[in-house]
């Protein structure tokens, strides 16, 4: 599997911002996790990655207990684009 695989692209995609969250000790109280999911939280995937040409192993050992053979654990790598609002018109008063 190629490193990258794009599912789609947004047409109207204008200066994109790439935010990027860390989990482990860097992320104090899990507040990069819930602030990217939230920033995510309904968008579109716009690509993924293979996550075993990603992540190191050795160093950081996922834990598994399973008793389905079909079974993933763990988040996959992934760029999505953020839940947009329609933009809403300011009221005059």
């Amino acid at each position: 599997m190629p490193l990258l695989h794009i599912e789609s692209l947004p047409d109207d995609l204008v200066a994109p911002v790439l935010v990027v969250a860390f989990d482990g000790w860097v992320d104090a109280a899990g507040a990069s996790s819930a602030a990217t999911e939230h920033l995510a939280a309904g968008g579109t995937v716009v690509a993924t990655f293979d996550d075993d040409t990603l992540f190191d192993y050795r160093s950081r050992r996922p834990c598994l207990e399973s008793s389905s053979p079909d079974a993933r654990v763990g988040d996959t790598a992934r760029l999505q684009t953020p839940n947009r609002p329609k933009a809403r018109t300011p009221s005059r008063s």
